[in-house]
């Protein structure tokens, strides 16, 4: 596969066929009843579900602004949007019909939500957190050699070198419409463009920092050239745009 040189830009607007539209939300600093009125009925039971009244001011929240930058891309109002949903959950517009594409994913309060116009994607966004529990690393979910490159790694960098591998492999799979478990772990490394199983579906994965507070993975059935990345609601906009990162190494972590 080309792998094409990737242009971070610092805008926001309706991706083209080569763009992806990245939006990094803080849901903690919105008012959450605002966006309750967007959301269906459907959306409103998920929503009372959760246990804890911050979860669900976040889930309200998230939809809420899914849903708005949706029907800003498409010119419908926010509320007449309709959602079908895959075997594993993944959502995707069932009326009005559309070539956008989209996903959402958060970690504690931070969102990251990613846009493409006539190909699949899929985004994972993890906090950069010192506790990561390793037993996380004998569930099958990395191969053996990403494994094994985490554990080499100094304590302090094996948190990030691990999401750097978990967040690639959640978008990976949200972009498929599957989950991790049907992931089959190898003992190859896939390059930093490159994706994991099934071989037959063409993709490329885009692995970003936001500053030291997160790691985003961006996975997306064609190639892109342009990430278009945004950030609303008090996410700090020291940290944008968001860089990329390039695959760990073995040898990198162990400069002589």
């Amino acid at each position: 596969m080309n792998i094409m040189p990737l242009q971070i830009e610092s805008e926001f607007g309706l991706p083209t066929a080569n763009e992806a539209q990245l939006i990094v939300a803080d849901l903690d600093a919105a008012d959450a009843q605002q966006f309750m009125p967007l959301l269906s009925q459907e959306e409103r039971c998920r929503a009372s579900r959760y246990r804890s009244a911050v979860d669900r001011l976040r889930f309200t929240t998230a939809r809420g602004l899914l849903r708005k930058w949706l029907g800003q891309f498409i010119g419908v109002r926010p509320g007449d949007l309709c959602f079908s949903y895959g075997p594993r959950g993944k959502p995707a517009l069932a009326s009005p019909l559309s070539d956008l594409r989209f996903n959402i994913s958060h970690s504690k309060h931070l969102a990251a939500m990613a846009f493409t116009n006539g190909c699949e994607v899929g985004v994972d966004v993890e906090l950069i957190r010192p506790d990561i529990d390793s037993k996380l690393l004998s569930q099958g979910f990395l191969s053996n050699q990403e494994a094994s490159i985490v554990k080499q790694a100094p304590p302090k960098q094996q948190p990030e070198v691990f999401l750097h591998y978990w967040t690639r492999a959640e978008a990976i799979a949200k972009m498929l419409g599957t989950g991790l478990a049907d992931r089959e772990p190898t003992d190859d490394i896939n390059p930093p463009n490159e994706g994991i199983s099934p071989a037959s579906v063409p993709k490329t994965v885009h692995v970003l920092r936001v500053g030291t507070q997160a790691i985003i993975a961006l996975a997306t059935s064609k190639p892109i050239q342009i990430i278009r990345a945004s950030s609303f609601l008090s996410v700090n906009p020291s940290l944008f745009p968001p860089q990329p990162i390039p695959p760990p190494a073995s040898a990198a972590l162990h400069p002589s």
